[in-house]
């Protein structure tokens, strides 16, 4: 199901597609967001440091070595941790206070 025919399905005729019915209660990114953002930023850079690292080792050295093997899996641990922290950074969070002048 295409994007367009879910919006269609989920929101009324008089609402334009880029005008959410929850749009007050939709948050700008907090501190915790922006954190998790330079986080993932920082994690991506650990995870290009240890590509390099590796190339390094393996044209240097051997890939039989476990400095190569870790230097590897901490590509694959760096890199999956920018991904995670990326999501939770970009994620719109709702804003769920109770609005207290109601």
């Amino acid at each position: 199901m295409s994007t367009s025919v879910m919006r269609a399905a989920t929101m009324p005729d008089d609402v334009e597609a880029g005008d959410a019915p929850l749009g007050d209660l939709m948050k700008h990114r907090g501190i915790g967001q922006k954190a998790a953002r330079i986080f993932a930023y920082l994690s991506y850079s650990a995870a290009l440091v240890a590509v390099l690292g590796a190339g390094y080792w393996a044209a240097t050295y051997s890939t039989l070595s476990p400095i190569f093997s870790s230097l590897a899996a901490s590509v694959v641990f760096f890199g999956g941790c920018g991904v995670v922290l990326h999501v939770i950074g970009s994620a719109d969070l709702p804003d769920l206070r109770i609005d207290r002048k109601r």
